[in-house]
């Protein structure tokens, strides 16, 4: 579906990304690292928020890395940031409409699928984002981008200050969202033992560079540190 080769990105001179490849098919995809690793950079460049500086991005096929964001959208990606994902003055109903702008079923279809899956907006479905508990405003986010009917989701630090809760509730979520979907969810994540028990396949990144790509059943806790140090 959607593979990166031997991408290069970063801010301005300064290189995050170094040669970064990889593949993501119908699955749950891991992007793992310490802090600094450049998970969130990566996320960013994907979603086109940050310029390519070298290497390729092809979806389906077909080179998309010089793509403008919105036309990135159209083609069935879906970009989830760690912050700043909910419109806070518009309510939930409007923010899941902005996300029904892009997609070929039925707004109303894709609406109910949502509600299903995130039960607990009902009662907030007139509220303002901006008033909404930090599980709430998650949900929304996801829940406006699933409104797309993304073939690719890309979540950058989903439960990054969440209460255990709804962590717990995010990540059954996600790897629901993913099997009854037959979609592929590009997870970039802090907590590595939750990720890692949904996912079917992770890359961890160590300062820019690809450490490892594999199964995620066969990451454990020795490769881990390993590829967290610093």
């Amino acid at each position: 579906m959607f593979e990166c080769d031997a991408i290069s990105s970063g801010y301005g001179e300064v290189t995050v990304l170094h040669d970064v490849s990889f593949t993501v098919g119908a699955e749950v995809f891991a992007v793992l690292g310490a802090n600094g690793a450049g998970k969130s950079t990566l996320m960013k460049t994907i979603a086109r928020l940050l310029p390519l500086s070298g290497g390729s991005m092809r979806l389906d096929g077909t080179d998309v890395g010089a793509w403008a964001p919105h036309r990135f959208a159209a083609a069935g990606m879906a970009y989830v940031p760690q912050e700043a994902n909910v419109f806070p003055d518009l309510t939930v109903a409007e923010n899941l409409a902005i996300g029904g702008m892009i997609g070929k079923r039925p707004r109303a279809e894709r609406l109910a699928e949502v509600m299903d899956l995130f039960p607990q907006l009902s009662a907030r479905y007139d509220q303002s984002a901006g008033t909404l508990s930090g599980g709430e405003a998650q949900m929304v986010a996801v829940g406006r981008a699933l409104m797309q009917d993304p073939q690719l989701l890309l979540l950058d630090e989903p439960t990054a200050g969440l209460s255990p809760k709804y962590v717990d509730e995010l990540f059954s979520t996600i790897k629901k969202i993913q099997t009854e979907r037959g979609i592929g969810v590009l997870l970039a994540e802090q907590n590595a033992g939750k990720t890692l028990a949904i996912a079917d396949r992770a890359l961890i990144l160590n300062l820019g560079r690809v450490f490892l790509v594999e199964e995620a059943s066969r990451v454990d806790d020795t490769t881990l540190k390993q590829g967290y140090r610093l």
